[in-house]
């Protein structure tokens, strides 16, 4: 996280018991001329699903980035790169966060409760107990046969 903040040129600010409610842009003049970097960050599934208050702050962090408008994109490569792609006609221009998707919903439905069975790597699963159906067995099945072809099943 703090290599993420240092080269997008942001600071988190806390409120008053410390926890951290926002990650600032730290204006371009107090950078000393280097410019904000545009990085890309790939989530394992299990940090994004724990750590869900985290993405929601770096996505916020990355769409004001992408929509600083008074930053020269000279100096705001975010802003630089995102104008390309909302030119080239792509969605969503400032998306900058990227994991694997929760199998059976979207990554949109991770946020509304309704995932099913997702996975970051072979052998960690996971079932949100909200959701967990033995019906379902032969489609975790499927899935785990899918992510990690190299096990007999």
């Amino acid at each position: 996280m703090g290599i993420v903040l240092e080269l997008v040129g942001a600071r988190a600010v806390k409120e008053g018991t410390g926890r951290v409610v926002r990650y600032e842009l730290i204006p371009l003049d107090e950078m000393r001329g280097r410019p904000r970097i545009d990085v890309l960050c790939n989530m394992s599934g299990i940090f994004r699903d724990s750590f869900a208050n985290v993405v929601g702050l770096l996505d916020d962090l990355f769409q004001r980035a992408a929509g600083a408008v008074g930053e020269d994109p000279q100096r705001n490569f975010i802003r630089k790169h995102a104008m390309e792609m909302e030119a080239a006609g792509i969605d969503n221009a400032s998306a900058r966060l990227f994991s694997n998707p929760p199998v059976g919903g979207d990554a949109r439905a991770t946020h509304q409760g309704t995932t099913h069975l997702y996975s970051s790597t072979c052998g960690i699963a996971s079932r949100g107990a909200h959701s967990f159906d033995l019906s379902d067995l032969k489609e975790s099945v499927r899935v785990f046969k899918v992510w990690c072809p190299t096990r007999i099943l």
